[in-house]
């Protein structure tokens, strides 16, 4: 599976857009550099007006402000585009990640995927690179512009500014090894966090409230003294080029007293000694970025790298026959196309459905057909998500049967006697208070109206009161290939002889 790349979707596109509306402004700002030493120079010398010069001053403002808003509109919708593609690429590999590896996972980290990461993909791909390819343009444009003006100030000014981007560099490495550790620090927080939140009561309940909200403090401390790291350390590169700057601006007018030079080519040059500074300015926000998002695409590249490419494939709905391949010994087990089968209690049954659920198995298991299999399976834990009961009864369905067909299987299962016969009554994520029964009874009905290639009937399924019933309703009305766990065999009782 592939992580999106950022200039894909026509981001490319909008990156060049934002790339030439900054140097756009860098434009403006240079031809506002020129007609200060216009207007400067007739204040001097007491020439005439220069109203183009004095019209440009005052346009430039406006057409900076209009190019910015332009930047910035753009600048979110290539960040909110990559975010996007990217969030379904995540969905998709934690989808296909295999059983074993989901089950090494916590819920709390995987969600990290969706707000930490996709924070850094959005401001990377929207604010970091359009603003460093313009700055990597601006820079050089606006030295040459110095030096054109006149090459002593261009030597005066650029050497504080040489120095304070070689500082930069060398204080900047710091950001990615504390984006790192701020990042382990807040995820830690939010896995213990999630880890805890759905047992608040009961952990109150038991006297660990006290304990347990000591420890998010010293956790939240730990991420939080990370977090004023990180400040500081933007901080300090921020103040790098405010100071060279005024190194910069004091060599410029120093030179100029020395060697005489034209007020006018004086104020020009600390124009465009600004304007140089402002690359520099934005590079913090860029490093900052690009920190934050080369570890976020690290945790990206690695669950796509564990992603299972055969668990998003295509399957069919076409009833299958099955082939348990048993340990060595044992002779293989067949299950025909569309029939309805219990498994023997004398083989490893278990190892049997968990195969056919994808789990790790000592039991092998081949499909008779070329595509693989949909499989649903009859348990106590089917996929509700919040919504009404006519949802989660069709969840996975292609089309779905009318609401008479629905109520119909809901009387035939029985389900009116743990749930109300309303189709759009309410119902909590993952079918929260629900007891197993009308669980189960959920997710038998969700089998048959998904009508996939095989459903898998769990081993609890034959403890269920009614579970006959729900049997015969089960082969009668699906078409698929149904295999079951064994059914229990009754406990004998004796009462002694008087």
């Amino acid at each position: 599976m592939r992580r999106p790349g950022i200039t894909e979707n026509n981001r490319g596109r909008d990156i060049a857009y934002v790339a030439t509306l900054g140097v756009g402004q860098a434009a403006l700002m240079m031809g506002a550099a020129f007609a200060t030493r216009v207007v400067f120079s007739a204040l001097a010398d007491g020439g005439a007006t220069p109203v183009l010069a004095i019209v440009a001053l005052i346009m430039v403002p406006i057409c900076l402000a209009l190019f910015q808003a332009m930047a910035r509109v753009l600048a979110e919708k290539i960040g909110q585009s990559f975010a996007i593609d990217l969030r379904d690429t995540v969905f998709r590999a934690i989808a296909a990640l295999p059983e074993a590896e989901r089950a090494k996972r916590s819920l709390g980290g995987l969600s990290l995927r969706f707000v930490g990461d996709m924070s850094a993909a959005r401001g990377w791909a929207g604010l970091g690179v359009t603003r460093l390819i313009s700055g990597a343009i601006v820079l050089p444009a606006a030295a040459l512009t110095l030096w054109l003006l006149n090459p002593a100030l261009a030597v005066a000014g650029i050497l504080p500014i040489s120095l304070a981007m070689v500082l930069f560099v060398l204080i900047g490495r710091r950001l990615h090894a504390v984006h790192k550790d701020l990042r382990k620090r807040r995820a830690t927080v939010a896995i213990w966090a999630m880890e805890r939140i759905g047992k608040a009561y009961e952990l109150a309940a038991m006297g660990r409230l006290d304990r347990e909200c000591s420890q998010l403090r010293a956790r939240g401390t730990r991420a939080g003294a990370d977090a004023v790291t990180r400040i500081r350390t933007t901080s300090i590169l921020r103040m790098i080029p405010n100071a060279s700057l005024g190194l910069g601006s004091a060599a410029v007018l120093i030179v100029s007293l020395v060697l005489g030079l034209p007020t006018g080519e004086a104020a020009a040059a600390l124009a465009v000694l600004a304007i140089l500074t402002l690359p520099l300015r934005q590079l913090v926000g860029v490093w900052d970025k690009h920190a934050a998002w080369t570890i976020a695409r690290g945790k990206v590249d690695t669950l796509l790298a564990r992603a299972d490419q055969n668990t998003s494939q295509q399957r069919t709905k076409t009833p299958l026959g099955v082939q348990f391949d048993l340990p060595a010994g044992v002779a293989p087990l067949d299950c025909a196309a569309g029939g309805t089968h219990i498994l023997p209690a004398d083989v490893n049954w278990r190892g049997c459905l968990a195969a056919l659920s994808g789990k790790d198995s000592a039991v092998e298991v081949q499909f008779h057909g070329a595509v693989a299999p949909e499989v649903a399976a009859v348990s106590t834990s089917p996929v509700i998500l919040k919504g009404s009961l006519r949802r989660a009864l069709t969840m996975g369905v292609e089309k779905r049967p009318s609401d008479d067909a629905l109520r119909d299987l809901v009387n035939a299962t029985c389900l009116t006697e743990f749930l109300g016969a309303d189709l759009d009554d309410r119902l909590a994520e993952s079918g929260r208070g629900l007891t197993a029964a009308a669980l189960r009874r959920i997710a038998l009905i969700q089998a048959i109206t998904r009508t996939p290639s095989i459903i898998i009937v769990e081993e609890g399924f034959w403890t269920d009161p009614a579970a006959d019933r729900l049997w015969n309703v089960l082969c009668d009305r699906s078409a698929s290939t149904v295999i079951a766990g064994p059914k229990p065999v009754p406990a004998l009782h004796y009462e002694n002889a008087a």
